[in-house]
């Protein structure tokens, strides 16, 4: 008797400035308990105000009669329920309904809140819940330690305050709004806007109101904030995880839009298992799947390098080949246009060569892509610093491709411009662009930090003479003022048909050089 006594005493806390009324609660009574309660007959049986559990987890009311209770109708439509149960074996008063204050609250102590679903046949089935609800301008918390508390009497002694781990799981004042704290940064809805329902994830912490999170605190818990309650959700749904700790039940996406059969898309997958959720952690990588429509963090405009060696992940995702991955594997190139469209870069008439890194991190990164097809493609890992071979880049403030083996031409620095530039490179010592005599060279293309060569269709088609600089930088008649105005040397390559094939490699020969040293322009020689 006094154990039962000592359940009833409510300590007075003082807490700043929230006034704190600790108490202990015990559910809503079972309907097998009520006093006299029969399933049989039950003469002049009337609604006595008051509910109980039954066994199939649905809630009734109870109607009494002469010396006798039985079950009335049971509660219908699905929500957050609250109870005021004195545990006397009379039932529980309805003090929340969906949203909705009920009766009166006169003790907090034994307060109890369900939540309630549909099942195929339309019941509502409830199982008890924990966390927070407003009655009137009363806020409550009812809390898994058994342990409730009225929180605070209106909204003006709630802090205002979501920065820290401590604050994870507790009510705050976000401005005029009351919300619920979730990791010390994001948070939830307002508890009492009357949006849809959303779910959210919170921090495990240890001491919580949901959970307790005595060992658990490493885990995450679902969060539901509906019309003037926030509550745990302690089934074992899998969720996918969307921005500011909003998820969404797998369920519920797969019934979206789309064709992918994964439910989350690019979203991060969660499983949970005794209402406690593991969750994958997001990286903050760019990834993507096989057709590169669905990726994560792809943002930035570019080339990308699918780490195809090593196949997808559980989820259908490849990630990036990078250098701290190992940046020799082969993989295949994919173009995003900087709004996470992505897609690979077709094989047809494929550019072999350098395709700047939109993944890279800087200079001590891997800048550079290096392609002899789409699908046969490596990053550098490390770039030289003199030329070695022709097609090689170098590194000394600024990148450089080498045009002809050792320093005999100089390396000039790669075009980072819009406006494309040509220029012949040599393909002897084993060049990227192919492997021939010293004497033979292509053309490339140089725009945007990339470097391509693209087959230019069939010999006979290939136009016959080309003319640069001594750096090898193709001018045409209507740019001819950079080598035709003296002093100046003018080189010219002519196709080598023998050399060449089509669609494959159409190579040129040095044919020619010319030098003047007179200060006028070419063309005015044998008077011109």
């Amino acid at each position: 008797m006094f154990g039962k006594k000592l359940l009833n005493i409510i300590s007075y806390l003082f807490l700043g400035s929230q006034i704190i009324y600790k108490a202990y609660a015990g559910g809503l009574t079972a309907c097998t308990s009520i006093t006299s309660y029969t399933t049989g007959a039950c003469s002049d049986s009337t609604d006595s105000g008051k509910y109980c559990i039954h066994s199939d987890s649905q809630i009734y009311k109870v109607l009494t009669g002469t010396s006798c209770a039985v079950t009335g109708d049971a509660l219908a439509g699905a929500g957050i329920y609250g109870f005021e149960d004195a545990n006397d074996n009379s039932g529980g008063t309805l003090i929340f309904d969906k949203g909705t204050a009920g009766d009166a609250i006169t003790s907090e102590t034994n307060v109890s809140l369900y939540r309630c679903s549909l099942n195929s046949s339309s019941e509502a089935i409830c199982e008890r819940t924990y966390g927070y609800f407003v009655h009137g301008t009363d806020y409550y918390t009812i809390n898994k330690s058994n342990s409730n508390v009225k929180t605070a009497k209106g909204k003006s002694s709630i802090v205002n305050q979501c920065s820290s781990g401590d604050d994870i799981g507790t009510l705050f004042k976000d401005e005029s709004v009351i919300k619920l704290c979730l990791d010390g940064t994001e948070k939830t809805q307002d508890i009492e806007s009357t949006a849809s329902v959303q779910t959210y994830f919170m921090i495990n912490k240890a001491d919580n109101v949901f959970t307790t999170g005595a060992s658990d605190n490493d885990k995450y818990i679902a969060i539901e904030a509906s019309k003037n309650a926030i509550t745990l959700v302690s089934k074992d749904y899998d969720y996918c995880i969307k921005a500011n700790e909003v998820v969404s039940e797998t369920f519920k996406e797969i019934c979206g839009s789309g064709t992918d059969a994964n439910p989350c898309g690019s979203n991060p997958l969660s499983e949970c298992e005794g209402g406690l959720c593991t969750r994958e952690v997001d990286d903050g990588s760019c990834k993507m799947k096989a057709d590169g429509t669905t990726n994560t963090h792809c943002g930035t405009t570019g080339y990308y390098i699918l780490n195809t060696t090593d196949g997808a992940d559980t989820n259908g995702f490849y990630s990036l080949v990078e250098k701290s991955n190992g940046g020799g594997k082969v993989g295949t190139l994919y173009s995003c246009t900087g709004d996470n469209t992505c897609e690979p870069v077709p094989s047809d008439n494929f550019s072999v060569g350098y395709y700047k890194n939109a993944a890279s991190t800087g200079e001590m990164d891997a800048p550079y892509i290096k392609c002899t097809a789409n699908n046969a493609c490596t990053i550098l890992t490390e770039v030289a610093s003199d030329c070695t071979k022709a097609g090689d880049i170098t590194f000394a403030s600024v990148y450089k491709i080498c045009l002809d083996a050792g320093e005999s031409i100089t390396p000039v620095a790669i075009n980072t411009t819009n406006n494309s530039k040509k220029h012949f490179v040599s393909l002897a010592n084993s060049s990227i662009f192919g492997n021939q005599n010293e004497d033979k060279y292509v053309m490339i293309d140089m725009a945007n930090g990339n470097i391509h060569y693209t087959a230019p269709g069939k010999v006979d088609a290939a136009q016959t003479y080309y003319y640069t600089n001594l750096s090898y930088e193709v001018h045409l008649k209507d740019s001819n003022t950079a080598i035709c105005t003296a002093p100046t040397t003018i080189v010219e390559f002519k196709l080598d048909k023998s050399g060449s094939t089509d669609d494959s490699l159409i190579v040129y020969k040095k044919h020619a050089e010319y030098t003047t040293n007179r200060n006028h322009a070419l063309g005015e020689e044998n008077g011109h």
